[in-house]
């Protein structure tokens, strides 16, 4: 099934920040490893962006030492301006995972993956770039035979293992960075 493309809302697309963190994204799904997953994704695809990141491990360490890393993961607020101090960053991207996982049902699956992201100035907290945005992955077929219902079955249960999580973040974090603002190049 196709999807529309994601409509974000871009607030500044003339002046872009030049140092962004993606801090660790809050969970609110059942899957513990989904606000993990679906940052690493994210973080891939938006590194080929033009702005100058910082490793996910740089940040979470930083955030452990100054006693903010629970509250972010929490979703509780802290502010943008306290963040690009201790993080040394123009802007940071804050991330809310709404869902990661499947539906199943004998010859259907449908893994979906949605989150909501936002790019903020860490100077005024306003916000530069936000998108919500959740994608579905759907496999299954409708047999027509006793040997089709069992190959099926089959194939929609392998579908339904840990690599489809990675397949439907993968897809969603692709789809949300295209919608970022890029710079034309970043100097140190």
């Amino acid at each position: 099934m196709l999807q529309p493309p994601p409509a974000p809302d871009v607030h500044e697309q003339h002046q872009l920040p030049n140092k962004i963190a993606i801090l660790p994204f809050v969970n609110r799904t059942s899957n513990p490893e989904a606000g993990t997953l679906v940052r690493k994704m994210f973080y891939n695809f938006f590194s080929s962006l033009n702005y100058r990141d910082m490793e996910p491990y740089v940040i979470d360490d930083n955030l452990k030492t100054n006693k903010v890393y629970a509250d972010i993961t929490a979703g509780k607020k802290v502010s943008p301006q306290k963040l690009g101090q201790l993080l040394g960053v123009d802007a940071v991207i804050f991330g809310e995972v709404l869902s990661l996982g499947k539906i199943y049902a004998l010859v259907y699956s449908d893994n979906q993956a949605g989150l909501r992201a936002r790019m903020v100035w860490c100077r005024s907290a306003q916000p530069i770039w936000e998108l919500e945005h959740t994608i579905h992955l759907e496999e299954g077929d409708v047999p027509i035979t006793p040997l089709g219902l069992a190959a099926t079955v089959f194939k929609t249960a392998v579908s339904h293992q840990q690599a489809t999580h990675i397949r439907a973040a993968s897809e969603l974090s692709m789809q949300m960075v295209a919608t970022i603002p890029n710079p034309p190049g970043v100097t140190d």
